[in-house]
């Protein structure tokens, strides 16, 4: 069966379109950074469910996204990591149990509690892990609206192998 040049324009626009990352209105300051953590163990005197921990090195730096996804009327915000960054990532996530993200602002941050690999390079910031300050971050940097995923003044640059 011979491709039809309708089949091969619609593929080369699919593939053009997963090609582009987004990039945040100032594309020079990191997203995030994500850290090792080490928990320290609790002492006999310290409150149940207390914890201790101290930052380890740096693991990976964000500066882009491949994809932003959210509700309409909701807070919460789903990223989806460049490809790049999204194997970096996953494997990260095979190796380290726990991770701190840190969000370029460096005033708003989650401990990751990773309970299985991470292979498709989302990340959820929402009210159940925690973490609507980081979504509410990446909102203002990507100047989405508060209550919907419609952004602007958004740059798209193509991704470079």
């Amino acid at each position: 069966m011979k491709a039809t040049p309708f089949l091969i324009v619609a593929f080369c626009m699919i593939y053009s379109l997963r090609a582009t990352d987004i990039t945040p209105s100032d594309p020079s300051s990191p997203l995030f950074v994500i850290y090792g953590i080490h928990l320290d163990l609790p002492s006999q005197d310290e409150k149940p469910h207390t914890h201790s921990a101290h930052v380890e090195k740096v693991l990976l730096t964000v500066y882009k996204v491949a994809d932003l996804q959210g509700e309409p009327g909701k807070k919460e915000l789903r990223i989806v990591l460049c490809d790049k960054d999204a194997k970096a990532f996953a494997e990260l996530t095979h190796e380290n149990p726990y991770m701190f993200l840190l969000a370029g602002d460096n005033t708003s941050g989650v401990t990751m509690h990773i309970t299985a690999p991470i292979e498709d390079g989302g990340i959820t910031f929402s009210d159940r892990n925690y973490s609507l300050p980081v979504a509410a971050y990446l909102r203002k940097r990507f100047n989405l609206k508060s209550d919907s995923i419609e952004y602007e003044a958004v740059n798209k640059s193509t991704n470079v192998p």
